[in-house]
């Protein structure tokens, strides 16, 4: 099993690959920047499995105790569409989504979908999928998380995450 440190190495890391702030992965994990400062300097001595297990679902890693599974994940952009649809007639095309991402405005047959999605989806499933549509569309993970964050200010959203 990594010790803390390594972990916080790997933090650090998948957090800048996905163009995420200290402080947006605080939020989205509910710790605060401090601790994931001292986290990915190796300085914190001891975090709480649970606190520790958090960070690592918000950027889409794990804890490995066996020699894992041959399955394949889900696609994080087709997952995320039907997540937005869930509360709706009309279903959320992935493509629609990506673009929506990457230019960040929401066509308004997409509105409500979008922002439930920013509003609802676990940290994880937008880590995920923030990585995914990063590595298709050739655009950078800090780019769509200003999107994300542009869109959901002009939903008003109330999530912490985006304040």
């Amino acid at each position: 099993m990594a010790q803390l440190h390594e972990i916080g190495w790997q933090i650090r890391r998948r957090r800048i690959d996905l163009g995420m702030t200290q402080d947006l992965l605080g939020r989205a994990s509910g710790l605060s920047r401090a601790t994931i400062v001292e986290l990915e300097s190796g300085a914190i001595k001891d975090l709480s499995f649970n606190r520790t297990s958090r960070v690592l679902s918000v950027l889409g890693l794990g804890l490995e105790t066996s020699a894992g599974s041959n399955r394949s994940p889900a696609s994080a952009l087709r997952t995320a569409a039907q997540t937005a649809s869930v509360s709706f007639r009309t279903k959320l095309d992935p493509a629609l989504l990506q673009t929506a991402l990457t230019e960040g405005q929401a066509p308004p047959q997409a509105i409500a979908h979008i922002g439930t999605l920013l509003d609802e989806a676990p940290s994880s499933l937008l880590a995920r999928l923030v990585a995914e549509v990063s590595r298709t569309a050739g655009v950078a993970p800090a780019t769509i998380w200003g999107n994300m964050k542009k869109l959901a200010t002009g939903f008003m959203s109330p999530r912490d995450l985006w304040q």
